[in-house]
């Protein structure tokens, strides 16, 4: 297959009479992503001055190192884990008990304990190492009780391999065998 190249693609705009068009477009386009990298690193800065920060009602210690820039303007920007908050909001019933698998910084675990009465059991299960203290630090200063499980599930196997992945609120368990179909 014959690849569109730069030179080819501005033949054929200019044939059609669209490469001014084309070139506005382009400009615009990267005033918008300029834009919208000074909007995160701004609400990074205010994110990490206003620590802790408070999200749906969960204390977030957002100064922390684990953060990036991306991770700790979502906060400000209200998108962080939004979809999940979503779904605990409209189909988890106050008598469920939680195992959040993949805790991270705790933020979901907690929103729940907050969230639903004191007869709810809620645990979070983490891996990363470099999230524990996070984790516990999101459990005490918004006062709640779930039990922190240090570990990595996997559903059938004993021993995994724990992947920490560069973003640090990411990770996974390598499989060791193959999955079956």
């Amino acid at each position: 297959m014959s690849a569109l190249t730069t030179k080819k693609l501005k033949n054929i705009l200019e044939a059609l009479g669209l490469l001014g068009v084309a070139r506005k477009f382009i400009k615009a386009f990267k005033r918008i992503i300029k834009y919208e990298e000074t909007k995160t690193k701004y609400y990074s800065i205010l994110a990490k001055i206003k620590s802790p920060l408070e999200y749906h009602g969960v204390k977030i210690p957002t100064s922390s190192k684990v953060f990036d820039k991306e991770i700790r303007s979502r906060f400000l920007k209200g998108n962080y884990e939004e979809q999940e908050v979503k779904a605990i909001k409209k189909y988890l019933k106050q008598s469920s008990d939680v195992v959040g698998l993949g805790a991270s910084i705790g933020f979901i675990t907690t929103f729940i304990e907050k969230r639903f009465d004191s007869m709810t059991k809620v645990v979070a299960v983490e891996a990363n190492p470099n999230l524990i203290p996070v984790l516990k630090e999101v459990k005490r200063i918004n006062g709640v009780e779930y039990h922190i499980e240090k570990s990595a599930y996997h559903s059938e196997l004993e021993e995994v391999s724990f992947n920490i992945h560069h973003l640090t609120v990411g990770g996974g368990v390598f499989n060791e065998r193959p999955m079956n179909k």
